[in-house]
Protein backbone atom coordinates (compact mmCIF):
# COMPACT_ATOMS: atom_id res chain seq x y z
CA UNK A 1 0.00 0.00 0.00
CA UNK A 2 1.29 3.22 -1.08
CA UNK A 3 1.54 6.54 1.76
CA UNK A 4 0.62 9.66 -0.06
CA UNK A 5 1.77 12.68 1.02
CA UNK A 6 -0.78 15.63 0.58
CA UNK A 7 -0.24 19.21 -0.36
CA UNK A 8 -2.31 21.66 2.07
CA UNK A 9 -3.50 24.84 0.62
CA UNK A 10 -3.63 27.95 2.70
CA UNK A 11 -6.87 29.97 1.81
CA UNK A 12 -7.87 33.24 3.22
CA UNK A 13 -10.99 35.96 2.87
CA UNK A 14 -9.12 36.98 -0.49
CA UNK A 15 -7.18 34.40 -1.72
CA UNK A 16 -9.48 31.11 -2.38
CA UNK A 17 -8.74 27.86 -3.55
CA UNK A 18 -8.36 26.21 -6.98
CA UNK A 19 -10.06 23.21 -7.18
CA UNK A 20 -10.19 22.75 -10.59
CA UNK A 21 -6.15 22.64 -10.58
CA UNK A 22 -5.19 22.24 -6.99
CA UNK A 23 -6.94 18.65 -6.52
CA UNK A 24 -5.23 15.56 -6.52
CA UNK A 25 -6.76 11.95 -7.68
CA UNK A 26 -6.44 9.64 -4.96
CA UNK A 27 -6.46 5.96 -5.68
CA UNK A 28 -8.13 3.30 -4.07
CA UNK A 29 -5.10 0.99 -2.13
CA UNK A 30 -2.99 3.92 -1.09
CA UNK A 31 -2.87 5.97 2.03
CA UNK A 32 -3.23 9.49 1.70
CA UNK A 33 -1.37 12.12 4.68
CA UNK A 34 -2.37 15.41 5.58
CA UNK A 35 -0.82 17.90 7.67
CA UNK A 36 -3.71 18.87 10.11
CA UNK A 37 -4.36 21.51 12.46
CA UNK A 38 -7.65 21.15 13.04
CA UNK A 39 -8.95 23.74 10.64
CA UNK A 40 -8.30 21.38 7.37
CA UNK A 41 -10.78 20.38 5.52
CA UNK A 42 -11.36 18.31 2.45
CA UNK A 43 -13.04 18.77 -0.75
CA UNK A 44 -14.12 15.87 -2.51
CA UNK A 45 -15.35 14.53 -5.63
CA UNK A 46 -16.46 10.99 -7.22
CA UNK A 47 -17.24 10.20 -10.03
CA UNK A 48 -19.24 7.15 -9.16
CA UNK A 49 -19.99 6.30 -5.81
CA UNK A 50 -17.14 6.14 -3.18
CA UNK A 51 -16.19 5.98 0.49
CA UNK A 52 -13.84 8.00 2.00
CA UNK A 53 -12.21 6.41 4.97
CA UNK A 54 -10.59 8.95 8.07
CA UNK A 55 -8.56 6.93 10.34
CA UNK A 56 -9.28 8.42 13.95
CA UNK A 57 -5.84 7.21 15.81
CA UNK A 58 -6.48 8.34 19.37
CA UNK A 59 -9.16 7.19 21.82
CA UNK A 60 -11.39 8.32 24.79
CA UNK A 61 -11.39 6.86 27.93
CA UNK A 62 -9.06 4.08 26.22
CA UNK A 63 -11.97 3.62 23.85
CA UNK A 64 -11.13 3.41 20.44
CA UNK A 65 -13.32 6.34 18.61
CA UNK A 66 -14.88 4.58 14.81
CA UNK A 67 -13.43 5.83 11.81
CA UNK A 68 -14.92 8.65 9.91
CA UNK A 69 -16.50 6.91 6.42
CA UNK A 70 -18.30 9.32 4.14
CA UNK A 71 -20.19 8.18 1.29
CA UNK A 72 -19.56 10.48 -1.89
CA UNK A 73 -22.45 10.33 -4.56
CA UNK A 74 -21.23 10.54 -8.32
CA UNK A 75 -20.15 13.59 -9.42
CA UNK A 76 -21.52 16.20 -6.18
CA UNK A 77 -18.45 17.82 -5.01
CA UNK A 78 -18.65 18.07 -1.01
CA UNK A 79 -16.33 19.86 1.61
CA UNK A 80 -15.92 18.14 4.97
CA UNK A 81 -14.28 19.53 8.08
CA UNK A 82 -12.66 20.73 10.32
CA UNK A 83 -10.87 17.68 11.72
CA UNK A 84 -9.86 18.57 15.46
CA UNK A 85 -6.27 16.77 16.33
CA UNK A 86 -7.04 15.01 19.40
CA UNK A 87 -9.60 12.90 17.19
CA UNK A 88 -7.74 12.75 13.78
CA UNK A 89 -4.42 13.74 14.66
CA UNK A 90 -1.75 16.22 13.46
CA UNK A 91 -0.87 13.21 10.37
CA UNK A 92 -4.60 12.86 9.60
CA UNK A 93 -4.83 9.65 7.06
CA UNK A 94 -7.34 8.66 4.84
CA UNK A 95 -8.14 6.38 1.99
CA UNK A 96 -10.64 6.07 -0.42
CA UNK A 97 -12.67 2.87 -2.36
CA UNK A 98 -13.07 4.16 -5.73
CA UNK A 99 -10.96 7.30 -7.54
CA UNK A 100 -11.62 10.35 -6.02
CA UNK A 101 -10.16 13.86 -6.26
CA UNK A 102 -9.61 15.53 -3.33
CA UNK A 103 -8.13 18.80 -2.31
CA UNK A 104 -6.75 20.04 1.08
CA UNK A 105 -7.46 23.56 2.53
CA UNK A 106 -6.66 25.07 5.58
CA UNK A 107 -7.21 28.48 6.48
Amino acid sequence: MAEVNMTVAAINRTTGANYTDGKATCASGSNYHVANNGNVRLTMAAATTATVTIVTPNAVDANAIAELAITLGDTKIKTFGPFPTNVYGTDMVFSVSANTDVIAVRG
